[in-house]
């Protein structure tokens, strides 16, 4: 069942690879479709709304025509191999099912499994299609080829990553935070959700404010427990004056 699944995998995999390189064959930036039917580009130009329609046609014929192909030839192959047609979409959706629940059950257990171990070595592999590059000052970020962006955050690797300070293990830090080091400040820390860059080590930071509210709270509990105590003491006098009398 792995190799079946990785065997699928590696098919969409070649078809999305094919069908991009006839696209840039054609001049069409796949990440960013969106530009060519956009209102505001359209607004902007109108003179170009009927090369837009014509675009878009070109781009859903070129669709059917290769998911057409595709699927074709795979009925095809499969109507040659088992000789009667009923048997081919029966076989596809079941396989299409054991695919998806195996695909999905199987990335749970592994992500489970492996999040332990992967977290204490921190060596995560980088996703299919993330490159790791260093800029001028020497600061890490990636670049995914797939969508033709760059980023400071490996947003599938940086998911593996704690969601709390208690969470993390010796210097690992939050999702979205990075350490860097500078000649002459030292190490500082980077904040790349909220844009903030700081000397201090925020999981300090965390914790002295977790040992203050620690204080607090026990301050609290012991003026409460004083308290009770001295309300207990006033019942035991009132109870002993009652006896007396």
């Amino acid at each position: 069942m792995e190799r079946f699944v990785l065997g699928v995998d590696l098919f969409v995999e070649t078809l999305w690879k094919v069908w991009t390189e006839l696209l840039d064959v054609l001049g069409l930036d796949i990440s960013n479709l969106s530009q060519y039917f956009s209102p505001a580009s359209v607004a902007n130009s109108p003179a170009n709304s009927p090369a837009c329609a014509l675009l878009l046609l070109d781009i859903i014929l070129l669709t059917y025509w290769f998911l057409s192909l595709t699927l074709g030839f795979t009925c095809s192959v499969l109507h040659l191999v088992f000789g009667r047609f009923w048997v081919v979409p029966v076989l596809l959706f079941s396989r299409s099912c054991v695919y998806i629940l195996h695909k999905h059950e199987g990335e749970r257990r592994h992500l489970a499994a492996s999040m332990p171990r992967m977290a204490r070595s921190r060596q995560l592999p980088l996703h299919w299609g993330w490159e790791e590059a260093r800029d001028y000052d020497s600061k890490v970020f990636y670049i995914d080829h797939k969508a033709r962006r760059t980023s400071w955050i490996d947003s599938p690797r940086q998911l593996l990553k704690p969601l709390s300070f208690a969470d993390c293990v010796g210097d690992e830090l939050l999702w979205g935070w990075v350490a860097g080091f500078d000649a002459q400040i030292g190490v500082y820390y980077i904040n790349h959700i909220n844009k903030t860059t700081q000397i201090e080590d925020p999981k300090k930071q965390w914790r002295g404010k977790q040992e203050k509210l620690l204080k607090d709270y026990l301050l609290v509990a012991q003026d409460a427990l004083r308290t009770q105590k001295e309300l207990y003491h006033v019942k035991q006098q009132r109870l002993a004056l009652a006896v007396d009398d």
